[in-house]
């Protein structure tokens, strides 16, 4: 059947080629020859008829003894002549070394022209940044230096009517305010003070690192001594002033900056401490919790620092709602939430440690949605959650991802859960331990299949 049906087709293209040849020869308008060649091929298969014949005797089929291979066309056997294309080459062929050399040749020197360009352009494009650059800074530095010389004038004037009125007034009832305000601009005197002696300072650092002098001082240090002083006095002499808690609160604030020449820990302790016994109603009580949890959770006292850290989120516990002194409050209601959870898996209790990670999210979520910003210890929450359950799931002897399915199941609709997933796989991978990392970015492509980051789980 199979010859038959190549015989038929032969004999279509017979019929088919006299009327294409003649069309050609006649040289007749595109537009005719596109009729014509459309009539002849109806035509042709009018009168064509491909149908079996009976097989004879001796076995070959009938239309078998009419074809002659002598009378087939020449167009079918004749050999294709080799274009103009062909004799130039297509590509194939391999090139002199002489072609090659000239090539390479051209390519280094546009690639030598490329990066003159490119560097010529950097450099102009530098030159201009740093002359507009200068321009601005030289307009602001002006306006700074003169907004900085009137504040100073301000606070010295300042300075000046304050210890005449508490030197004037003594006992007066606005003495004791008029004291805490004279401590703050003392404060930010000696702030600005130990500012101004720093940049010196960093500026011979990088002269002695150049050799260029054999002596490098000590570093400066802030000195709050006539803050301290007046702290104390007010302590002392106006026991019932109202806002006591933010003179025990700075007042141990001076002895715990680092910067100062002051520096006592143990003494911004029991400066913490007595506070808390004798200001039973100020909004720096929670500043002095969080102060007392931190030297504890420094000074490697983690029992200490839990109780303290307790202490906050239970009296700011109302943090999040609207209402007071909210920023503040909750931006210290965070820092303890996430002090108490890394205080928990310090000491090597993360059950606990991935509760309280898990709470600090769910709160972080509801500030999200209440103000639209990202809380600013939400990613590293999310970090050390994975960090947490990576760590258990190995002390259990279990798959992570499994066990953070298992820690994670209660939460499965919050959108911080699939960051979690992330991170874990990212941590087991940077751990080597690859067989339980694959396990995990398996998980994460089944979980979200349409996720943005989903060909960067599969490279």
């Amino acid at each position: 059947m199979n010859l038959r049906r190549m015989l038929c087709s032969l004999g279509l293209l017979v019929l088919m080629v006299p009327s294409m040849v003649s069309v050609a020869v006649a040289k007749i308008a595109y537009d005719d020859r596109i009729t014509v060649a459309g009539l002849d091929l109806v035509q042709a298969r009018e009168d064509f008829v491909c149908a079996p014949a009976e097989e004879d005797s001796g076995g070959l089929k009938a239309e078998d003894n009419l074809f002659d291979e002598q009378e087939l066309p020449d167009i079918i056997d004749r050999p294709v002549e080799p274009s103009a294309a062909d004799e130039l080459g297509d590509g194939s062929a391999p090139a002199e070394s002489e072609e090659l050399d000239a090539w390479r040749a051209a390519v280094q020197r546009f690639e030598e022209r490329s990066l003159e360009f490119a560097t010529e352009v950097n450099r102009i494009i530098s030159r201009k940044y740093d002359e507009e650059t200068r321009e601005l800074r030289g307009g602001y530095d002006v306006l700074i230096d003169r907004a900085t010389e009137e504040e100073d004038q301000l606070r010295d004037l300042a300075i000046e009517s304050l210890e005449a009125f508490v030197r004037d007034h003594p006992d007066s009832r606005y003495t004791a305010r008029r004291m805490v305000r004279l401590a703050e601009l003392y404060f930010e005197e000696s702030k600005e003070e130990y500012f101004a002696a720093n940049d010196e300072y960093s500026d011979l650092s990088d002269a002695f690192d150049r050799g260029e002098v054999e002596f490098l001082p000590e570093p400066p240090e802030t000195d709050l001594r006539r803050s301290i002083a007046i702290y104390k006095k007010i302590i002392k002499k106006f026991p019932k002033y109202e806002d006591l808690g933010v003179v025990y609160y700075m007042l141990g604030f001076c002895y715990s900056d680092e910067q100062s020449r002051h520096l006592d820990v143990e003494r911004a302790e029991l400066v913490y401490l007595e506070m808390l016994e004798n200001v039973e109603e100020s909004s720096y009580r929670a500043q002095a919790y969080f102060r007392l949890g931190e030297i504890y959770f420094d000074e490697h006292r983690l029992d200490e620092a839990l109780t303290y850290y307790r202490a906050i989120v239970q009296e700011l516990e109302s943090a999040d709602e609207e209402g007071g002194d909210e920023s503040n409050a909750r931006r210290l209601y965070e820092l303890a939430l996430y002090k108490l959870a890394w205080a928990y898996y310090k000491i090597d209790d993360l059950p606990v440690a991935i509760s309280r990670f898990k709470s600090l999210l769910d709160w972080s979520e509801r500030k999200e949605a209440r103000t639209g910003v990202e809380a600013d210890l939400k990613p590293e929450t999310i970090r050390y959650l994975a960090i947490a359950v990576s760590d258990l799931a190995m002390e259990y002897d279990i798959s992570p991802i499994e066990f953070a399915q298992q820690q994670l199941a209660d939460r499965s609709s919050s959108p911080w859960v699939f960051p979690v997933y992330k991170e874990l796989a990212s941590i087991l991978k940077d751990q080597a331990r690859y067989e339980e990392a694959i396990a995990a970015y398996i998980y994460l492509q089944e979980a979200s299949p349409n996720h943005p980051m989903g060909p960067e789980f599969m490279w």
